[in-house]
């Protein structure tokens, strides 16, 4: 699980840093652009196109405020472990968690329905094209989440006891 986990965190930083990186780009090339091309149409002799540059020079501001604040990050990821949840949802089709792990608490339906009613709050990551950060999760779906994800270590101290039970059962040699 940990491992499991600990992948879903390493993807998600690099899918943001290249989210971030492409964020960065666009501020550079499409906000300075727009901008430069605004401030040149104030050296025209019509006052139709200075007008029109003033326009799009406020244009290119906005452009570059827009991605300069996406880039702040303001607000925090999705919660840890959405992935994690989301198989239970989904019977585990991307095997994040393994097999013999997945055996085990299949096999307790309340628990698979308490895993799946909190995999239904969180919602799963999308795929972002630009790493604008302005949408948090709500207290009450960290909280759940958090839940969750604390029923579900419990669940696994259980698995580990049942093993080392069932290892005290066979013979020594």
């Amino acid at each position: 699980m940990q491992s499991a986990l600990l992948e879903y965190q390493t993807t998600t930083l690099k899918d943001e840093q290249r989210a971030y990186n492409r964020t960065k780009l666009l501020n550079a090339f499409l906000g300075t652009t727009v901008g430069a091309i605004g401030t040149g149409m104030q050296f025209s002799d019509s006052k139709n196109v200075q007008h029109a540059g003033d326009g799009i020079g406020v244009a290119g501001g906005a452009i570059t405020a827009v991605f300069a604040l996406c880039t702040a990050e303001l607000a925090p990821e999705s919660p840890a472990g959405t992935r994690l949840l989301q198989s239970f949802a989904n019977d585990n089709q991307q095997h994040v968690i393994p097999e013999s792990v997945w055996n085990y608490v299949e096999s307790d339906t309340g628990f698979m329905n308490s895993m799946a009613a909190a995999a239904a709050i969180t919602t799963p990551p999308t795929k972002k094209v630009l790493s604008c950060h302005f949408r948090a999760p709500s207290s009450k779906q960290l909280v759940e989440s958090q839940s969750a994800l604390n029923e579900l270590t419990h669940k696994l101290s259980m698995m580990n006891r049942d093993v080392a039970d069932l290892l005290k059962t066979l013979p020594s040699n």
